[in-house]
Parts: C-alpha cells; structure tokens; sequence
C-alpha cells in the first residue's frame, strides 16, 4: 500500500480541498489515551475521528496504478511524522475516475474507496457525509 504508514507515530494532519482544517498532538502523546489531538483553534478534537482518516487512509485500497496524476484535486491530506511529510492528494480525472496520487505516482481507486476517504475527511472537520 503506497500510503501506508504507522497511525500512531502522526503528528499532524492537515487537509484542504473538500475539507479543510489543521490537527496537531504533542510528541510523545500517540498512546496517552482521548483527547491528544487539537484543532487549529487550540480546542480538543474528537480523536476517534482523526484515527478513522488515518487508518482510512493507510489502509486504502489500490486498484493499479494510474499513470500520470492528471486528476483534477478535489482533496488534500497532509500527514506529518517526526522524519517528515507524507501528502496525499486525491483527485478526478475528465472520466470521472478517482486517483490518489502519492509523492510522483498516480494510483486509481474506486468510487466508494474514494467516498469513504472523502467522508472522514469531512466528518473530522464537522462537515455533512457525502450521500
């Protein structure tokens, strides 16, 4: 899985696109229990919900990869860990075909795959689930 990465050693994550805000949690606090993400705003955030777009998001399911990335962006996740940044945009093509695209390489998803993300996404932020 090209986004795979360990949930608990995040740090940060910031999203713009569809959704858009900015969470946070001291180094050191990945396994201190509930309420270690912050938002932007400095209030608690509902760690549940930053954990489900994490594991969401390492766990996608990749159906091949794309080719060249030429989706149009719809949604932008950033993930930080202590040795750097991971970004994940995810975008639709002119057909309508969903892709992620991960560092230079483009990977296809499918519809629901892609509705999911989006949905945690905009769930963490309190926006209304896509239908």
């Amino acid at each position: 899985q090209p986004a795979q990465f360990d949930t608990k050693t995040a740090a940060s994550v910031t999203l713009s696109g569809d959704a858009a805000g900015s969470f946070t949690r001291p180094a050191g606090l990945n396994d201190a229990g509930p309420l270690t993400w912050k938002s932007a705003s400095g209030t608690d955030a509902d760690d549940g919900k930053v954990e489900a777009l994490l594991n969401t998001l390492s766990g996608l399911y990749i159906e091949d990869i794309a080719g060249d990335g030429d989706a149009t962006p719809t949604l932008e996740i950033r993930v930080g860990f202590a040795a750097g940044e991971q970004q994940v945009t995810l975008g639709q093509t002119a057909e309508k075909a969903w892709q992620i695209l991960i560092g230079n390489l483009a990977y296809s998803l499918n519809e629901s795959t892609a509705k999911s993300l989006r949905n945690k996404a905009r769930e963490l932020v309190g926006m209304d689930k896509l239908d």
